[in-house]
């Protein structure tokens, strides 16, 4: 108790002085930091659940105070494990908690939300056009824009499309309507020519 008297020098009073024999005084700077929340889960298969359902946290970053040389050293922040039994429409998670209580957060708890998917276009070329052995076409490929969420057409190429004519109608010299069969999820914006001229037919 005697060595509490040395404060003065630090600029600081008791107002009160406790009757504990031993008294703890922690003088490090106060400091604060926004850190990431990482989800946490009790299981893969809550985690698979967690991914394919596109959830997210919000908010994604959260602010911490405490003594600085403890703070300096957290980049981020876990929840509690993620159940998928437990998940429900308007379900928040819990923090998890720093054992040592010297640090104190922001918020206590963050919302569990389902992202709205990413919906991007693509333009594809020299996608070939599938005729009867005994019919020629030209041009014999198309070109088209498509949209769709993110990570279904980063994956789309040519080979996904299947890309016909219309032969209701076959004569040399005249032109066959372009048919097109898209992949699921996926939205044709345009594409061109919508028409080709047919240039061989053979005779049965």
């Amino acid at each position: 108790i005697d060595k509490l008297e040395r404060l003065e020098e630090h600029h600081l009073k008791f107002i009160h002085k406790p009757s504990e024999e031993y008294i703890i005084i922690d003088l490090d700077n106060l400091a604060s930091k926004v850190v990431t929340i990482k989800p946490a889960f009790s299981d893969e298969k809550s985690k698979i659940f967690f991914n394919e359902n596109n959830f997210d946290l919000s908010p994604k970053k959260i602010q911490l105070t405490g003594p600085k040389s403890i703070i300096e050293n957290i980049n981020e922040i876990e929840t509690i494990p993620f159940n998928r039994k437990k998940h429900n429409k308007n379900s928040k998670i819990n923090l998890h908690s720093l054992s040592n209580g010297k640090i104190s957060f922001e918020k206590e708890y963050v919302s569990i939300i389902q992202k709205k998917p990413k919906i991007i276009n693509k333009m594809l070329s020299l996608i070939p056009i599938l005729t009867p052995e005994e019919i020629e076409v030209i041009p014999d490929w198309i070109t088209i824009r498509i949209s769709g969420k993110e990570e279904i057409i980063k994956e789309i190429t040519t080979n996904d499309f299947g890309v016909t004519i219309d032969t209701t109608s076959l004569k040399i010299d005249s032109y066959a309507k372009v048919i097109i069969s898209l992949p699921n999820e996926i939205e044709l914006i345009e594409y061109r020519p919508k028409r080709v001229k047919i240039t061989k037919v053979l005779a049965e």
